[in-house]
């Protein structure tokens, strides 16, 4: 299960910019982002029906995701975020980020 995030009063719509899907991802394998993780550069998956091609995969620590430029909306781009769960503290200290665009 993945979340989007959808707020057309506050620039985030449905269609026509930047998708933003937030998901967990564990060590242990047992969370929706891990697929996510597994991603790099020039990777392909599908999304809502149309294939996406990887750009560039990013790993920042928690306290920096907020000062990244992703937020900046950019059509038919696609925003992956995860954020891992320590198996045994439960904690998070990083986002694991995937940029991806329509495969041409």
């Amino acid at each position: 299960m993945f979340w989007q995030i959808v707020d057309g009063a506050n620039g985030y719509p449905e269609d026509g910019g930047t998708d933003y899907v937030i998901a967990h991802s564990c060590t242990s394998g047992d969370c929706a982002g891990d697929p996510v993780r597994k991603l790099a550069m020039g990777d392909t998956f599908t999304y809502r029906g149309v294939l996406f091609v990887v750009l560039t995969t990013i790993e920042a620590e928690q306290d920096a995701i907020s000062g990244m430029d992703i937020w900046q909306h950019q059509p038919d781009r696609l925003v992956l975020i995860t954020c891992p769960l320590g198996d045994e503290s439960g904690e998070l200290d990083s986002n694991f980020v995937v940029i991806a665009q329509p495969a041409a």
